[in-house]
């Protein structure tokens, strides 16, 4: 886009290699054209929108004391060092949400920074994959003033927030606690071989403790039907089916309960008095609840 003798790249000209801050660029070209020359319109709702307050503070500074809009806000942080903090959490944060709590700023004012002056998301809020590249590809690793930027890009958030001393939530999984401390220690020239075998071995460890606190925290009750369902699997084979439906589960059940039933029963039987009669007993008795 050419407005006068400024060329501006824009995401319609190019969508990799545009101007980050391209709205904020399209504003200003118009707004500093001559007085009477024919300004273009300006397509772009929050190109427009600045362009309008940039006319309005010419006609009206801020005074001392006054409250400032929402462009005055992103101007001066625009212009002041919360910048790079401010670019790191918009490319290594989830979303504009994300990014304003963990920056403890109104969602507005850091969608309105976003959308004038670091335009990496898109419609969806999500950071443009082609964007990240570019940017990291274009990055020179020995510049500090891009370090925190260069973090975000490669760590994420959880990276921003280990670097900076910032405790993560508490939902944050133990991978992604131990994500960000790898990510801390990378960064810092901390990490050695020595500690990422540490770090892997207590995550592992700690994986080891949970899945032992899951498996002991099964009721005994449970414990033991299940231990008599894999011996009925053993013994009577048509009773217990490999997958089982609800209903199927409590005709097992029914018939676990009448095996117990029966061996009572038999246990009971007085066969001692009478051997012949005892046996027919006991023969009819199996015969009822072991048939089939």
């Amino acid at each position: 886009m050419n407005i006068a003798d400024k060329q501006i790249t824009t995401p319609s000209d190019n969508p990799l290699g545009y101007a980050l801050d391209w709205r904020a660029q399209v504003a200003r070209a118009v707004f500093e054209l001559p007085a009477d020359s024919v300004r273009p319109a300006i397509q772009d709702p929050d190109a427009r929108a600045f362009h309008c307050h940039l006319q309005r503070r010419q006609q009206f500074p801020l005074k001392t004391g006054a409250t400032p809009t929402a462009f005055d806000q992103v101007t001066g942080w625009r212009e002041s060092p919360a910048r790079q903090l401010i670019e790191a959490f918009l490319v290594g944060a989830a979303s504009y949400e994300e990014a304003a709590a963990d920056l403890g700023v109104p969602v507005k004012e850091t969608t309105l920074y976003g959308r004038l002056f670091f335009d990496v998301r898109d419609e969806q809020g999500r950071v443009r994959p082609g964007t990240r590249m570019r940017m990291l590809a274009a990055m020179d690793p020995d510049d500090d003033r891009v370090r925190l930027l260069r973090i975000a890009l490669t760590g994420g958030r959880n990276g921003l927030l280990g670097v900076l001393g910032a405790v993560p939530p508490r939902e944050l999984s133990l991978d992604q606690l131990v994500e960000a401390e790898l990510t801390r220690r990378l960064h810092a020239g901390e990490l050695r071989t020595a500690d990422l075998v540490r770090l892997q071995a207590n995550s592992i460890a700690r994986q080891r403790i949970v899945v032992e606190q899951q498996d002991d925290s099964e009721p005994p009750m449970l414990r033991a039907v299940q231990l008599v369902t894999d011996f009925l699997a053993l013994t009577k084979p048509h009773m217990v089916e490999q997958t089982q439906t609800a209903e199927q589960v409590a005709v097992t059940n029914q018939a676990i309960q009448g095996h117990l039933r029966a061996q009572r029963s038999i246990a009971a039987t007085p066969v001692a008095d009478n051997p012949e009669r005892g046996l027919a007993a006991l023969t009819e008795m199996m015969g009822k609840h072991f048939k089939g």
